[in-house]
């Protein structure tokens, strides 16, 4: 499993989660990973107009990202390798 560079931990108040159980607890935990995970996703796909300036890069030509505007994708390496999991 990848390393990954950031991570992102939750702690849960046990009087308030009183009568929650770990899977129940577990199950919301990971719902929320999967949404932040998808919402990363769509920030890192390209909108359907990019205004960055295009230059040549080897035989083709490149658009970069303006400034504002997520990371112009090259290769989609960057949005593929979005992974969450949860551990104990």
């Amino acid at each position: 499993m990848p390393t990954p560079n950031r991570k992102l931990k939750v702690v849960i108040n046990r009087r308030l989660a009183k009568g929650i159980t770990r899977e129940v607890a577990r199950g919301g935990i990971r719902y929320a990973a999967v949404q932040a995970e998808n919402e990363l996703i769509d920030i890192l796909s390209p909108p359907p107009k990019r205004s960055g300036r295009i230059y040549p890069r080897g035989k083709k030509q490149h658009q970069a990202s303006a400034p504002g505007e997520s990371p112009a994708v090259d290769t989609g390496q960057l949005r593929q390798s979005v992974v969450s999991y949860t551990e104990e």
